[in-house]
């Protein structure tokens, strides 16, 4: 009896990594946006979810699998609602997977393509250690929309952002990190980033449960999915956990772009990320990436066809 339990991250997520215990996964609270460096460009509300096919559901979705709240923030996001999607908000959340989960050992290094904190701006990149902390103090608990502490990842990889170049060729990009309101320079820190990340677990038995409390250990609820079929060792059960920015079809094509041409480049979210940092700095001097090459080319200034912004995820230290 064998099936992977496949956890996909999708938008702004903070990793931090030990060399011995759990890999924390911090959810930034963004429900309700935050000012940015730049006036023109305010950090949009995001969404966070924890999203699942009610058909791997133990006796099917119920209705607190369907809130009609829930399903409107997938549709803000434009992710599909359909009658077998379950999805429930995240607020003030601890998440866990409950389960006979394969031993692994603790993952303490990630994939390069992981926006590197310690890189980018060292003085910022130790994390508060009140959101890695057994419980959360309550003056810190409003930071974080969600927590997960994993254990037992037997695999991790990423996607990398993509866009097209001024050929309209698909192609991953390299981001320039430099303040917003300035413009990049050739010393600047230039790397590719991941905009999704895919966690795998195996888990030696037929179900495994998805445990949400709140950050003062109260049970909120239980999530118990089982595999199709574990007697093959290759079947598949995915959550998903999403923390992406409102992008409705009735808000137009340039509110859900990156950035208007010629007038922003850079991803404006990445400041919240410094919200996390035992040592914050002020919103201008927070360094967040910009496009810079899109697949070795110039990127297409003029491609509007975004579906949402770009959500990169970081690392950062305890």
């Amino acid at each position: 009896m064998k099936f992977t339990l496949h956890i996909v991250l999708m938008g702004f997520f903070a990793f931090v990594p030990q060399a011995s215990g759990p890999l924390y996964l911090l959810v930034p609270d963004l429900r309700f946006g935050m000012s940015s460096s730049d006036p023109r460009v305010p950090i949009p509300p995001h969404r966070p979810l924890l999203v699942y096919s009610c058909s791997d559901l133990t006796g099917g979705c119920q209705a607190a699998d369907r809130q009609p709240a829930a399903l409107k923030d997938l549709a803000d996001i434009n992710e599909s609602s359909g009658s077998n999607v379950g999805a429930r908000q995240l607020s003030g959340y601890q998440i866990s997977v409950v389960g006979n989960v394969e031993t692994q050992p603790p993952l303490s290094k990630l994939p390069d393509e992981i926006a590197d904190m310690s890189v980018i701006e060292p003085t910022a990149s130790k994390v508060d250690p009140d959101l890695i902390a057994q419980k959360i103090p309550d003056l810190s608990q409003g930071t974080l929309a969600a927590r997960a502490a994993l254990t037992n990842i037997s695999d991790l990889r990423g996607t990398p952002a993509q866009r097209p170049d001024v050929n309209n060729q698909l192609g991953d990009v390299v981001f320039d990190f430099t303040p917003l309101k300035t413009k990049p320079s050739s010393s600047d820190y230039r790397h590719k980033l991941f905009e999704q990340i895919d966690i795998a677990m195996v888990v030696a038995d037929c179900s495994v449960k998805i445990q949400i409390d709140d950050f003062n250990g109260n049970p909120v609820a239980t999530i118990p999915l089982q595999s199709p079929d574990c007697s093959d060792p290759s079947s598949t059960v995915t959550v998903e956990l999403i923390n992406q920015s409102i992008c409705t079809k009735q808000l137009g094509t340039k509110k859900c772009q990156e950035a208007e041409p010629k007038v922003y480049r850079g991803i404006h979210h990445f400041q919240a990320y410094y919200e996390l940092s035992n040592q914050s700095l002020p919103l201008r001097h927070r360094k967040v990436p910009w496009l810079y090459t899109c697949g070795g080319n110039a990127c297409n200034p003029a491609f509007d066809g975004m579906d949402r912004p770009i959500c990169p995820n970081v690392k950062m230290v305890p």
